[in-house]
């Protein structure tokens, strides 16, 4: 099963990857794409079952670990 969430896990950030292209080839500003790409994010995670307060603590997560120098 964890293979499965790698190779489902490496399709998917083809994808965001390739978009990010788009967007950038497209000229959208990065704080509009990346407001676009939160909402849909934390809606996706939400319709997959997620509780809105583990989403919200997930956030905040990322926001520590930019706090820190990490990448997500």
């Amino acid at each position: 099963m964890g293979d499965q969430i790698d190779e489902n896990f490496a399709r998917a950030d083809k994808i965001l990857a390739d978009t990010l292209k788009t967007f950038r080839d497209e000229g959208v500003r990065p704080d509009v794409y990346a407001a676009a790409l939160l909402q849909v994010g934390v809606f996706s995670m939400l319709m997959a079952g997620e509780d809105g307060d583990e989403v919200v603590r997930f956030v905040r997560k990322l926001i520590q670990k930019r706090d820190h120098g990490q990448k997500a």
